[in-house]
């Protein structure tokens, strides 16, 4: 079977997508969850920042005689090394999965390459500030992934576990009054605040003091996948665990609570600035 070009936009990929990211069965064995048209509508949203992400890398690689990924193979193949491999470096990794042989890949190629394997597995900017584009958004953390680092490592520097003073002690009168001031028809109301979406995990209630926005991290079906596959797993040191452990801080926290209608809801609040793919993409 022919490889896809990256250059392809088919809604038929996404079955292959999750085999990549959450060994998805497509005939429901051993238990699983099949693969339904249902399943895959749920992630249209995700569908969308994918093929984004992958229109960014062809952008940044726009004129390359050589490019490290020139198929979504390539990228379902090179998601999976990574998923499986958590203890490799990035240096191991690039050596793994995008080996010199015959072929030299720039460094600028490569190190956009690995970016976009960690932006489509765990939703955040990997990439140094000079090879990142901000096509999709500016994103207010980042935390680059270095040659020497194991994946492991660096996700637990992404998602760390720790407790909050406050917000790690839900039965406080602090943490009760703080989540009390904290609802977003307060913050609308009297403080004038907006909402944004955004696509990386880790920026989720981040607050854009300058143009008074809250940014809501808004692929929740993403969410829930990751926490699919990893409900009988304690291993943190993988992707889906990692981001699992994550999601369980946020929900220790009386913003999420307070701002879960915006979560699971906010496309149809005209205050929010949703999310936008390319031009090709209908919304």
């Amino acid at each position: 079977m022919d490889a896809t070009p990256l250059e392809s936009t088919d809604l038929a990929l996404l079955p292959k997508l999750g085999q990549a990211l959450w060994s998805w069965e497509t005939r429901g064995g051993n238990g699983s969850v099949p693969v339904t048209a249902e399943r895959c509508e749920r992630l249209r949203r995700y569908f969308q920042f994918y093929i984004a992400a992958v229109s960014t890398y062809l952008d940044a690689s726009h004129g390359s005689s050589t490019r490290a990924l020139t198929s979504h193979d390539d990228l379902f193949r090179a998601i999976s090394t990574l998923r499986s491999n958590p203890a490799f470096t990035k240096a191991e990794f690039c050596q793994a999965q995008f080996p010199p042989n015959n072929t030299a890949y720039s460094s600028s190629d490569l190190s956009s390459a690995v970016a976009l394997v960690v932006k489509v597995l765990v939703m955040v900017e990997s990439g140094a500030l000079h090879h990142s584009s901000n096509r999709l958004e500016k994103g207010a953390f980042r935390i680059h992934w270095k040659d020497d680092v194991a994946f492991s490592q660096y996700l637990q520097d992404l998602f760390p576990t720790e407790n909050h003073a406050v917000l790690s002690h839900a039965d406080s009168e602090v943490f009760l009054s703080i989540k009390s001031a904290l609802r977003a028809t307060k913050l609308k109301k009297r403080l004038r605040v907006s909402f944004r979406a955004t696509h990386d995990v880790r920026n989720h209630m981040y607050f854009d003091r300058q143009a008074n926005v809250i940014d809501i991290y808004h692929h929740t079906a993403f969410i829930k996948e990751q926490l699919r596959a990893t409900r009988d797993s304690d291993d943190f040191s993988t992707p889906a665990l990692s981001i699992k452990a994550y999601v369980h801080q946020l929900r220790q926290s009386p913003c999420l609570s307070s701002f879960r209608p915006g979560l699971e809801a906010y496309t149809k609040d005209t205050t929010v600035a949703p999310y936008r793919a390319n031009s090709f993409w209908k919304s």
